[in-house]
């Protein structure tokens, strides 16, 4: 669960700085809500399934990787074997990459829809939100419950 910590962080982060975007260029006095996405993506039906799917690749290039690593380390390779475990960790970081952008496209249409259904002319991050706006983890949580 430490990864999907980290990823619904990394989530959490670009959706901030996307909102705090829209935030500037939209004028309006409509409603603000403020949202929890990291609760939010891990209550989405979506979530979980792409998480898993994340870490059986991970668990399998790990696989790969510990069998070359020790073949490596027995021949006195060190080298080589720091050049393995680089590669090993640039391959993780891209699947992770390759995850949080599943995780917005499926995601996000369904945050909007929740957004439209509350009422809200902008639905944003906790984290990008320094005071005021009313919380609807809560609600977007149950709608992602109902879909």
């Amino acid at each position: 669960m430490k990864n999907t910590k980290i990823l619904a962080g990394l989530a959490v982060l670009i959706i901030a700085v996307v909102s705090i975007a829209v935030l500037a260029a939209n004028n309006s006095d409509g409603e603000i809500g403020r949202v929890d996405l990291q609760a939010a993506y891990e209550a989405h039906p979506g979530f979980m399934p792409l998480y898993q799917e994340l870490q059986t690749e991970i668990q399998s290039l790990q696989g790969t990787f510990l069998e070359e690593a020790e073949k490596l380390q027995a021949e006195g390779r060190e080298e080589e074997l720091q050049h393995l475990n680089l590669e090993f960790e640039e391959q993780v970081n891209m699947l992770q990459m390759q995850f949080m952008q599943e995780i917005q496209a499926t995601i996000q249409p369904d945050l909007e829809e929740a957004r439209q259904k509350l009422g809200l002319k902008l639905l944003l991050s906790n984290e990008a939100v320094a005071s005021g706006g009313e919380d609807y983890t809560d609600e977007v949580i149950d709608f992602f419950n109902d879909i």
